[in-house]
C-alpha cells in the first residue's frame, strides 16, 4: 500500500489533510501546533484539547 515510518518532526511539518494522532495523548502543545501544517486534527487519544495560555 506504500506506507512507511517516518519521525514525528517530519509529520508535523507536513502538509496534511488530517493529522490523526491515536495513541498516547499530549501530542499538541505550543511547539507542535505552531509547527502544524494539517487542516484538521481529528485525534482518538485521550488529550487533543490544546491550551493557550
Amino acid at each position: 500500500m506504500g506506507a512507511h515510518d517516518v519521525d514525528l518532526d517530519t509529520l508535523i511539518t507536513s502538509e496534511l489533510d488530517v493529522y490523526a494522532p491515536c495513541a498516547l495523548g499530549g501530542a499538541l502543545n505550543d511547539e507542535s501546533v505552531a509547527r502544524l501544517r494539517a487542516k484538521a486534527v481529528v485525534g482518538a487519544a485521550n488529550n487533543q484539547r490544546h491550551i493557550r495560555a
